[in-house]
């Protein structure tokens, strides 16, 4: 009993630290222990309740436990721990959170999540008012949670290695996802490299750009490319090219490079963009995408 009881004020004491030697208040504490309990819930929905608290949470006390649940559980395959909305919010949670030692786990999640994963295959998709239905894994922009795929769980690591800055090792598994089969793995490489900054991929986006056949992607290319140089060149007239397309995906994301690019040569290409939309959630992206760039920027 009195090692027993030794054993557990040895762990109270060391909870109260964090990794870095600082003093954690109870309170936090709390916080986090409330967070695992919705972790290990079988329910999906309370799972992304205890990520969400902890994407915010200043402490990285619970970094183990949010690399453990975008891996899921290997023991039982069909577990509701092993759905693709829990990985892609739990490596959106680890790029937020920007720390460098979940580099190697999500390295190694993306491949086993992305190997398997082929060619997007063109068929005839279901719309409901002018927005792409389930069947379509090369954008996320019109989805809800219970249609996450695992193909938009693996775009979500190659961006949260982006977010926390990529490493030699995480540069690499970027450059080769940029000559994956699947159009969105790629488009997500993209964002990455862009996210990172490092404007010495500049060549090997180009090269991809080069290459690319299918149009979300070469869209996604184009918007790195054009956020890493902001400059009013042929990248950007591309990308207002495709503000003018009938697909209201390529006009979302064709929106999303031009924000990138910052550039008020955009703001009469949006007028006219947004005087014709006729679908009402990608003319609320517009409009708020025109608010930003229209916006006062200190000097």
């Amino acid at each position: 009993m009195k090692k027993t009881i030794t054993l557990l004020t040895i762990s109270i004491s060391l909870a109260l630290f964090a990794e870095e030697g600082s003093y954690v208040p109870k309170e936090n504490l709390r916080y986090i222990q409330e967070a695992r309990e919705l972790l290990h819930s079988g329910e999906i929905e309370e799972v992304l309740k205890g990520i969400d608290l902890l994407t915010y949470h200043k402490s990285n006390l619970a970094m183990r436990d949010l690399l453990d649940t975008m891996q899921g559980d290997i023991r039982f395959p069909r577990s509701s721990h092993n759905d693709p909305v829990i990985k892609f919010y739990a490596a959106k949670a680890l790029g937020k959170k920007g720390e460098p030692s979940a580099i190697p786990d999500l390295i190694l999640e993306f491949k086993k999540a992305a190997e398997p994963i082929g060619e997007f295959t063109k068929t005839k998709r279901k719309l409901s008012g002018n927005v792409a239905g389930a069947d379509s894994v090369t954008s996320p922009y019109f989805y809800y949670s219970d249609e996450i795929s695992i193909v938009l769980a693996a775009g979500e690591m190659l961006r949260a290695l982006g977010d926390i800055g990529l490493s030699p090792e995480s540069e690499e598994t970027v450059k080769q996802a940029l000559a994956h089969k699947n159009p969105y793995i790629r488009s997500s490489a993209a964002d990455a490299i862009y996210s990172n900054g490092k404007k010495e991929l500049l060549p090997s986006l180009r090269d991809a750009l080069n290459t690319e056949k299918d149009d979300l992607a070469k869209i996604g290319i184009l918007s790195a490319i054009g956020g890493l140089e902001k400059s009013p060149n042929a990248t950007f007239y591309s990308l207002v090219d495709y503000l003018k397309k009938d697909n209201p995906e390529f006009r979302k994301k064709a929106s999303e490079g031009l924000v990138r690019m910052d550039l008020l040569l955009a703001v009469p290409f949006y007028q006219k963009a947004i005087s014709i939309e006729n679908d009402e959630i990608l003319l609320a992206t517009l409009k708020e995408d025109y608010r930003k760039i229209t916006a006062f920027k200190h000097p």
